[in-house]
């Protein structure tokens, strides 16, 4: 009996030719449809500000441009109290400048009132020697950003193990590059900014007669000691501070009012810890100046009026003529061995150990809206950059 249910052979083969035609009809490129199917738009999703993306930042000209653009708002703009900072901490510098310096117990009124005078007569001692910030900040923070966006790209991979390990490492390095450029023109600077040499070329020529060229770089060891902790600290702050702002205000990107705010306290917290630092750097930098200035036993001395009717005295030397005998060196008849810890201990000696916060008050209000001033100015210039070039 033949089971109805099964399939005959006509039927086997008319299914199997029907199966190969279907294959065959799939392969063929007529039977593609000519256009994909349409699919829904998927929303735009912002990448975190914490991940380092080349398109954000994809110019090098970029970070130089925005970056020289920060730094010369910074020192420009705060350079009056940086001035007042710097008397405060030589208020206790022997041979200091009569007229130019207030007393060792002054404060930032007293120091600014002796600077200008009762009547604010003399408002350009504030900016005595701000040439030198021009000429050096540009470079020098052009290469201090460039440096931080490519130790940030190289660090990307660690941030997220160690965030604020990976960020003190980019405050460091940015910080070296940085100093190599201004550690001279701030020398030359804090000499001017208390009175001494005609001006920004007499100091530099002065200095290289007489010093040479090790001048220029004596608080270079002192100047890493503060900023390598200065940039650690600066850096790392700074993105820590943006990351809790942003993470209160539920905002997925950067803006003006959050990196106001982070770069003030960064700017707070960097300053403080290094302020005995700073004090030191400031006496190593201007106290060849000072005792130079000050020797009544210089074989010649030249004065006039300087910037803003300040008396100034430019030491012209001979030779070591004038200069007493027994440990001493050079024209500027300069004790051997000062460096650090014989600054370090001047210091202390003459005003206890409060003598290495001297200045801390115009320091802070310095740096921390310079901070905020410079990053801000960073960030807005190079988002500029990036859209528009």
């Amino acid at each position: 009996m033949i089971n109805e249910s099964a399939p005959s052979d006509n039927t086997l083969q008319s299914t199997t030719m029907a199966t190969i035609t279907t294959f065959e009809t799939m392969d063929s490129p007529q039977t593609l449809p000519m256009t994909p199917p349409s699919s829904p738009e998927l929303p735009e999703v912002d990448i975190e500000w914490e991940e380092w993306d080349p398109s954000r930042t994809p110019n090098f000209l970029h970070h130089c441009l925005a970056g020289s653009l920060a730094g010369i708002s910074e020192h420009t703009l705060m350079y009056p109290l940086d001035t007042i900072k710097t008397h405060m901490q030589c208020a206790s510098c022997p041979h200091r400048l009569r007229g130019t310096t207030a007393c060792a117990d002054a404060g930032i009124y007293s120091t600014l009132k002796t600077l200008v005078g009762p009547n604010i007569v003399h408002p350009a001692r504030l900016w005595r020697g701000v040439t030198t910030m021009l000429v050096g900040c540009a470079p020098a923070h052009a290469l201090y950003f460039s440096a931080y966006e490519a130790c940030r790209a190289a660090s990307s991979k660690h941030r997220e193990q160690s965030p604020v390990l990976a960020d003190a490492v980019v405050g460091i390095v940015s910080a070296l590059v940085h100093d190599s450029i201004m550690t001279p023109l701030d020398t030359v600077k804090q000499r001017l900014q208390l009175g001494y040499y005609g001006g920004v070329r007499d100091c530099v020529v002065s200095m290289w007669r007489t010093e040479g060229l090790a001048s220029f770089y004596r608080s270079y060891p002192t100047t890493l000691a503060m900023n390598v902790p200065y940039g650690a600290a600066m850096v790392s702050t700074n993105e820590f501070l943006r990351a809790a702002i942003m993470e209160h205000t539920g905002k997925t990107g950067l803006d003006v009012p959050t990196t106001l705010a982070a770069g003030t306290g960064a700017g707070l917290v960097a300053a403080a810890v290094t302020t005995p630092l700073d004090c030191v750097k400031t006496r190593l930098q201007t106290r060849a100046a000072a005792a130079a200035a000050a020797r009544p036993a210089v074989p010649r001395a030249e004065s006039h009026t300087g910037t803003g009717g300040l008396q100034v005295t430019r030491a012209v030397h001979s030779g070591r003529a004038g200069c007493p005998s027994g440990g001493i060196k050079g024209p500027l008849c300069e004790p051997v061995g000062v460096g650090f810890g014989e600054a370090f201990r001047e210091i202390v000696r003459a005003d206890g150990p409060r003598g290495l916060f001297r200045g801390i008050t115009p320091r802070l209000m310095t740096h921390a809206p310079a901070v905020a001033v410079s990053w801000t100015t960073y960030e807005i210039v190079k988002d500029w950059l990036q859209e528009h070039f």
